[in-house]
């Protein structure tokens, strides 16, 4: 099986669906910034309490950046997942009960690819990928998947996950400041997990990187394989002549 194709395929739907759906939201975002129609009367524009007119009309399109952006980190997770796990099947990977779940949950991404370089022939190089960003896609779809309460719809970053990485891929400028000088002393102030059109861009492109880089030592091993296997029948038919 081409496992990379059917990688690739997905990574470019996500790019695609991104594009296509942000594009409504953006477009409501300029309209109403721009009081152009239907966001051009006061109907629903009367100031109250100096809120300026159609606040939670730009919220809510904010507020749908933000799910769609966590979506798509969803999606391209649950992608990298299943390219392991086909990864795995091809190259012959066998793992006990949970053991792999609980080596990816020690080691996590960089203890995976490490042992991934051990298991091709010949070895890979050194990963091209920032797998510093593919483990955030794994922390920020968790965060978004099992949220910690009910109130927020945009998920903070995990106290657990700020340790491994103080200073978050996912989060926008202006709450990056939350983490920094007295700020950062306030428990209640922590970022929340936002992925930008940019950001995603970026994650993308990292994670092509290491799916074609797998790739790479998938396709070497199966072929010295199919190389040791012809000549093993080769001379099996020796013998037999």
């Amino acid at each position: 099986m081409d496992v990379l194709y059917f990688f690739k395929k997905r990574t470019v739907f996500i790019r695609n669906f991104y594009e296509d759906v942000s594009s409504v939201f953006v477009k409501r975002i300029s309209m109403i910034e721009k009081r152009e129609h239907p966001y051009d009367t006061s109907d629903n524009g009367q100031y109250e309490d100096n809120e300026p007119p159609y606040l939670s009309e730009w919220t809510g399109a904010q507020e749908s950046m933000d799910v769609l952006g966590l979506m798509c980190i969803s999606m391209l997770s649950g992608s990298l997942h299943a390219y392991f796990l086909e990864w795995e099947d091809e190259i012959g990977v066998v793992w006990e009960q949970r053991e792999r779940a609980q080596f990816l949950k020690r080691e996590g991404v960089k203890g995976y690819v490490r042992e991934a370089q051990g298991l091709t022939s010949p070895k890979l190089d050194d990963c091209p990928a920032d797998l510093d960003l593919i483990e955030q896609i794994i922390l920020a779809r968790n965060a978004a998947q099992h949220p910690e309460g009910i109130t927020d719809l945009i998920p903070h970053h995990r106290r657990s996950d700020l340790k491994k990485y103080p200073r978050p891929f996912f989060m926008n400028e202006f709450e990056s400041k939350f983490l920094e000088g007295e700020l950062a002393d306030i428990s209640f102030l922590v970022p929340r997990v936002r992925v930008s059109g940019e950001q995603l861009k970026r994650v993308l492109d990292e994670a092509e990187k290491l799916a074609a880089w797998l790739d790479g030592g998938l396709q070497s091993t199966l072929a010295a394989r199919w190389e040791d296997r012809t000549l093993e029948q080769s001379g099996d038919h020796g013998e037999e002549s």
